[in-house]
């Protein structure tokens, strides 16, 4: 079993985005619909390792986000925690993004949604600016049942 923390911060339009100093780092991002002030759907859940937030953010506006002019959307930028300060590696990144994915089932990713393969025993804590996500995701149903049950 392992757990990492997604310490996330935002919200930020994802016009521009990657001009924000967090746009240079690297982890998961989550990009939702707003309304007023509020996140009020997740759309899509991605990951960067070789290359920064920024770099995607610009990459997505060119590939798909255009299709959504008029709709107010933001971009929260997740920077993953691990226990005891362990390195952060691929592996990781593509099963925090396939867990998130897997439970979350966010409209526009297009793979991911109908299966989870990566490790098992994920437990994922979301704390900042988190938006619609859920506090805690893992690939484990009775785990994350029980995990519900005593945090709330």
């Amino acid at each position: 079993m392992s757990w990492f923390k997604i310490d996330w911060s935002g919200y930020y339009p994802v016009d521009t985005a990657h001009t924000r100093p967090e746009s240079r780092n690297y982890g998961i991002y989550a990009i939702h619909e707003m309304e007023s002030r509020v996140p009020r759907k997740l759309l899509y859940i991605g990951e960067t390792y070789t290359q920064d937030f920024g770099k995607r953010m610009k990459q997505h506006q060119r590939d798909w986000l255009h299709k959504y002019n008029g709709v107010r959307m933001v971009v929260s930028f997740g920077r993953i925690c691990t226990p005891n300060g362990k390195r952060i590696s691929q592996e990781i990144v593509f099963d925090i993004e396939g867990v998130l994915i897997h439970n979350l089932i966010p409209p526009c990713n297009t793979s991911g949604k109908k299966g989870y393969r990566g490790r098992e025993g994920i437990i994922v804590f979301n704390t900042g600016k988190s938006g619609v996500l859920s506090n805690v995701v893992s690939d484990d149903k009775e785990l994350l049942s029980l995990l519900r049950r005593h945090l709330t």
